[in-house]
């Protein structure tokens, strides 16, 4: 396996890939992906790679929150690919486009 410098990637949220808990069905997190093969995994699906930690988090806090959810049930409006990161699966995020018309 071949490393790389660290990147961070967006996946489900473990609330619901590990625990089960509903409420987390659409959140999200970040995951750090050290090879090749892992990054390669997220970018053939569409999925977000960040340089850096805070901006990915960033864009799961927006992503999960857009302007219409009101509440702390996080709701992001992509999808969620089959090829998984560490056991979650990779997020696939909504053009803005098809999120807001």
């Amino acid at each position: 396996m071949a490393r790389i410098k660290p990147k961070y990637v967006i996946v489900q949220h473990s609330a619901w890939t590990v625990a089960r808990n509903p409420q987390f069905q659409n959140g999200l997190e970040q995951r750090m992906v050290e090879t090749e093969a892992a990054l390669a995994r997220v970018e053939e699906v569409g999925g977000k790679v960040f340089d850096s930690w805070i901006d990915a988090d960033a864009f799961c806090m927006d992503e999960m929150y857009p302007p219409n959810v009101k509440g702390l049930i996080p709701c992001a409006p992509g999808t969620f690919s089959l090829r998984k990161v560490d056991g979650s699966r990779i997020y696939i995020p909504q053009s803005k486009e098809e999120v807001y018309g």
